[in-house]
């Protein structure tokens, strides 16, 4: 700030942002307070919402955080606590995009004590909503379960609340699903998947038949889950291709299931290039694993190797990649398993254990116990030989 700023603040021809007035504060040993009244307050705090609002809109999430903290600290003192819900809320959505899961938890406990202050049950829903958002990409899944069943257990099905009342619902199936509970998931996709069935909830539409068509072909029902993923796929298509290449990546996986093997390596081939393309290297690593174990069905030994690796060397930096990382190592026991190699499958699936043990995934716990168990068995068979 020059000299001549300062003095143009000083004599009234320049007004500062709340920012500017921040330093200027910290620097005169002053509460920010000092400087303004109630008006300005309000005026400036709904200034930083809006910017912070728009930057979030935009993908420029450090300058939305920001702006929101600016927020905060001119509606901190305000009687409006609607506006300050709103603020903060921002700040915990744009920090959970910047992926900073802990300082986020912090921001939405702190939206949930204005929403209940309020006693507003719409924005006490919204944070529920968030903090099962914040809980499940932390792989938290049995607390983003609770969080989600709270959520709709305070919006209930008001028409103001209604898509989020089906995210909500659409979430704590996919929490279901990371957990093994199968039959509770698909119940949570069909019913979404009913109601969402008109233009006003396409995207839901397409997020619910995208788990449904998975669930089914988890439970055995390939044909029916890979006929519901098509069916999407159309929908997707007139949507701008939302969700597209997580459908194409599904398709890709039950198509190889089904004994598509030259259609199925394709499609996972295409959605390993996009998924890189975006900088997504979890869903990348997820294909791989993919590709992976249709080499392994065909007993090409090195080939279901180097994808397997390949996969776990993209999540290496990925603090949130448990679950991902635990079906990585249990399939290169599986590859040390057909390939002869006891010892490294034992290693491998015992690593594979203490991550699925971390996220609490006990479907996937129970079949890599049982890997587990088949490894010792072939192991203590080999040392009596």
């Amino acid at each position: 700030m020059t000299r001549a700023f300062i003095s143009q603040l000083e004599t009234g021809r320049a007004l500062p942002s709340i920012r500017t007035l921040s330093v200027i504060a910290n620097r005169l040993g002053r509460p920010l307070s000092y400087f303004l009244d109630d008006t300005d307050y309000m005026t400036m705090g709904t200034t930083e919402l809006e910017n912070s609002l728009q930057s979030y809109d935009k993908g420029q999430y450090c300058d939305a955080t920001q702006s929101a903290k600016r927020a905060i600290s001119a509606l901190v003192s305000s009687e409006d606590p609607s506006l300050l819900f709103q603020a903060r809320m921002a700040l915990a959505k744009s920090t959970i995009a910047e992926r900073a899961y802990e300082q986020a938890w912090d921001h939405l406990y702190d939206a949930l004590e204005s929403a209940v202050l309020s006693n507003n049950h719409s924005d006490i829903g919204t944070t529920f909503y968030w903090l099962g958002c914040c809980a499940y990409l932390s792989e938290e899944f049995p607390l983003a379960k609770r969080h989600f069943t709270r959520a709709m257990q305070r919006m209930g099905v008001r028409k103001n609340d209604l898509c989020l009342y089906f995210l909500s619902k659409l979430y704590f199936g996919s929490s279901c699903l990371r957990l093994g509970d199968l039959s509770a998931a698909l119940k949570s996709y069909e019913y979404v998947y009913r109601k969402t069935n008109t233009s006003e909830f396409a995207r839901a539409h397409i997020d619910a038949g995208l788990g449904l068509g998975w669930a089914y072909h988890l439970l055995g029902h390939s044909k029916t889950g890979y006929d519901v993923l098509l069916a999407t796929r159309k929908i997707s298509q007139t949507n701008q291709g939302y969700r597209l290449v997580n459908i194409d990546h599904n398709l890709g996986v039950i198509s190889s299931c089904l004994g598509q093997d030259a259609r199925a390596i394709q499609i996972l081939q295409d959605c390993i290039a996009q998924y890189l393309e975006r900088g997504d290297l979890l869903s990348a690593a997820s294909v791989l694993e993919e590709v992976s174990a249709h080499h392994l069905r065909f007993a090409r030994i090195s080939e279901a190797t180097k994808y397997a690796e390949e996969g776990l060397k993209s999540v290496t930096n990925n603090q949130c990649a448990n679950l991902q990382r635990g079906r990585l190592h249990r399939l290169l026991a599986k590859i040390a398993m057909a390939d002869g190699l006891q010892d490294e499958g034992l290693r491998q699936v015992e690593m594979a254990i203490v991550y699925f043990q971390a996220v609490h995934s006990y479907g996937e716990l129970e079949d890599t116990l049982k890997l587990h168990h088949d490894l010792r068995t072939k192991d203590v068979a080999h040392d009596e030989g």
